[in-house]
């Protein structure tokens, strides 16, 4: 999970941008970032997409300035950043594929009640 606090300062935006932006109050924002509450679902979904993509765009230039100072014969880690985005999504997919399963659980015993209800 991200670090809430350090990717709204890299972003450059305040409490209030930040909570406006993910589609919670500052109220949460802060929680989280006091390490009172935990981004859960979609909330953290769109966290982790927007700390990975402000890794590729703040990786991406320093790859792009390293690779023009470094020069003929010298190498540079290119796959580094994309393996990271990789790796985010693989999460990400994690995440969604429990929330799924979860979402299936839930199906089933409102299922369960219905029939329950029905037999009455």
């Amino acid at each position: 999970m991200a670090d809430v606090k350090k990717l709204r300062e890299k972003l450059g935006l305040s409490k209030r941008e930040f909570a406006e932006k993910v589609g919670v109050t500052v109220r949460t924002v802060e929680m989280w970032e006091n390490g009172k509450a935990v981004p859960s679902g979609s909330a953290s979904i769109l966290l982790d997409m927007l700390d990975a993509k402000r890794e590729i765009i703040s990786s991406s230039a320093k790859d792009n300035s390293v690779s023009v100072a470094a020069g003929v014969g010298s190498s540079v880690n290119v796959g580094t950043e994309t393996e990271r985005f990789i790796s985010a999504i693989e999460r990400q997919q994690d995440i969604m594929t429990r929330q799924l399963d979860a979402l299936a659980k839930r199906d089933e015993q409102i299922d369960r009640l219905i029939s329950l209800l029905e037999k009455r």
